[in-house]
């Protein structure tokens, strides 16, 4: 299989991680790389692993990543001491990236709570109305008829339909 830009970064962010200081060009690196797994930065044997968290070191063999290294080691020895300097850790993020991760995941959250929110809002606004247009002076504990019902839930779901966009 041949090495894609994606097996690059992967294999420089690799090595800028978890072996900032160097051994780049150590067979016992590249067998590293596809036979264990990282987990929260416990090095931890694949067999006994759940689920590797590299599983795009399975694409090539050990001999083929050191090859790769080796073969193009002046650029990717470059790459590999700017992650350092970028603080890439076993995530394979350097810090920017951690922190724009965190930050679009925190703005996701909030959009998400000011929807639920809306769609609370809206939601009680709708059963105010139906307790507005209900028989039995607002009583919602006896069903709706005829055409309360149907104005009722029309304006229910028009409102919920509104706070979820």
């Amino acid at each position: 299989m041949d090495y894609t830009g994606e097996d690059d970064d992967f294999l420089c962010r690799y090595l800028a991680a978890h072996h900032p200081s160097g051994s780049w060009h150590s067979r016992k690196t590249y067998e590293n790389l596809v036979s264990c797994t990282y987990i929260a930065g416990a090095r931890t044997d694949a067999k006994t692993a759940s689920a590797p968290e590299y599983p795009i070191a399975a694409r090539h063999s050990s001999q083929s990543w050191h090859e790769r290294f080796k073969k193009g080691s002046a650029l990717l020895s470059k790459r590999v001491v700017r992650f350092v300097q970028q603080g890439v850790n076993d995530t394979l993020k350097t810090k920017e990236e951690r922190a724009k991760a965190k930050e679009l995941k925190e703005a996701k959250e909030a959009q998400e709570k000011a929807q639920e929110k809306a769609l609370e809002k809206a939601q009680e606004k709708a059963q105010g109305k139906a307790q507005e247009t209900a028989p039995n002076g607002g009583d919602l504990g006896q069903p709706l008829h005829g055409d309360h019902q149907t104005a009722a839930q029309r304006e229910g779901a028009r409102l919920t339909e509104i706070a979820t966009k």
